[in-house]
């Protein structure tokens, strides 16, 4: 199941890259599930929130997208301080999510 999740990570920002993002997208939510099969969950499963996130701001699924991109924060907080770099740039993609919307205060 592991492997297969990262495969499919790996497919899904293969896609991303190439501007599939409805595909892109079903491939990272199929990951998840894959990931949600393993207990406990891994703690790389932010990678794979965080590239979903990404795909659904580029389609201005921003809530959709703020969702996945929250839930990557809180597994990068329970990590610990080693994961600072992951939490900022899961950070700035939050906030690039919040401009879109207009929601300066928030974003800031």
């Amino acid at each position: 199941m592991l492997k297969r999740a990262r495969d499919l990570h790996f497919a899904g920002q293969s896609e991303l890259a190439d501007g599939k993002l409805t595909t892109a997208e079903a491939t990272f939510r199929a990951a998840l599930a894959e990931y949600d099969k393993i207990l406990p969950k891994p703690a790389e499963r932010w990678a794979t929130l965080h590239e979903l996130g990404r795909c659904l701001r580029n389609q201005s699924k921003l809530d959709d997208a703020m969702m996945c991109l929250r839930e990557a924060l809180a597994i990068h907080r329970s990590s610990g301080p080693d994961n600072a770099a992951n939490t900022a740039t899961t950070l700035y993609t939050l906030s690039r999510c919040l401009m879109k919307k207009d929601s300066w205060s928030e974003a800031a």
